[in-house]
């Protein structure tokens, strides 16, 4: 009786180039929603000028809202909070992927992610409306949801040199929530908005720091690539067929592809419709390792 439990050819999640790793991207993700920066920095324009037009108005009393924390703590919240707060989460869900190797955020968690800073901008407009409690506790819930994202995808990751990024956002919710418990209890900000202030400072060469020694790393000594390709027996009894890479990465913690999902990553079937399949074809694959004459080898290689 031939065993039916699959053997999948895979990479390890670490085998990457180091230091450094190229996320990639998973072939049901819509374009707009395949990266953080997509929809956070469109976000974050879009809120910059709608919310300087709504704090013109403010102070010119064309309208009113946001009575409870009034024309000046409303526009340094959404300042922080709002619009940094979404430039600074379209970053970081762009860069981790970069230093861990990992799938970037994609698709409906990221959705659900953006969804949830709308949702702290919207409370902030109809604070009037609703409370300034419940506005509390739904614009803080966004910058607590981000940090719990970000130290998920770090640690899982093992990029421990940058759990720093995490404590500076970590920080900058903390600083969210003493700010809003300031309005509720004082009417006025102080300490949550100078704690703001320091941690987003502070995250700007603490984000850069990274791959500032990426590269003089880099210059220093030639990097050094360690792939483990290998064959892993999966333990599912009497499975039909190979695993989806969602059942792989979350039963075994690494990613499997099927001959599908790398046709659509590569874009290969627009190359069949123009009748490029490859057969017949000689590829010559040529490691260098270094050599100083290898332009010349080339030359000599392509008259032949």
């Amino acid at each position: 009786m031939r065993d039916q439990t699959p053997n999948l050819v895979t990479m390890s999640e670490h085998s990457h180039t180091k230091p450094g790793g190229i996320p990639r991207l998973r072939p049901e993700a819509m374009p707009l929603l395949s990266y953080g920066f997509r929809p956070f920095f469109l976000g974050a324009a879009l809120w910059a000028c709608i919310a300087m037009v709504l704090w013109i108005g403010l102070l010119s009393g064309w309208w009113s809202f946001a009575t409870g924390y009034g024309v000046i703590t409303w526009h340094a919240h959404e300042f922080l909070f709002g619009y940094i707060a979404a430039v600074m989460t379209g970053f970081l869900l762009t860069a981790i992927p970069n230093w861990t190797g990992r799938f970037p955020l994609q698709g409906l968690p990221l959705l659900a992610l953006l969804a949830l800073w709308l949702a702290g901008r919207a409370t902030m407009l109809v604070t009037d409306q609703i409370g300034t409690s419940a506005t509390a506790i739904i614009d803080c819930a966004y910058l607590v949801t981000l940090t719990a994202v970000i130290t998920r995808e770090i640690v899982a990751g093992g990029n421990w040199r940058n759990l720093r990024v995490v404590v500076l956002v970590g920080l900058t919710a903390v600083a969210n929530i003493v700010f809003q418990a300031e309005v509720l209890i004082h009417a006025a900000p102080n300490y949550g908005l100078r704690l703001a202030v320091a941690a987003i400072v502070a995250a700007v060469p603490a984000t850069t720091a990274a791959p500032a020694s990426m590269k003089t790393a880099a210059h220093r000594q030639a990097p050094r690539v360690s792939i483990t390709p290998g064959v892993v027996r999966l333990a599912v009894p009497k499975q039909t067929g190979p695993p989806t890479t969602a059942q792989c990465e979350r039963v075994y913690g690494i990613a499997c592809y099927q001959p599908g999902q790398l046709r659509t990553a590569y874009n290969l079937p627009q190359l069949y419709g123009k009748g490029v399949t490859g057969r017949g074809q000689t590829i010559v694959i040529v490691d260098s390792f270094g050599s100083p004459t290898i332009r010349q080898d080339l030359a000599v290689f392509d008259k032949q």
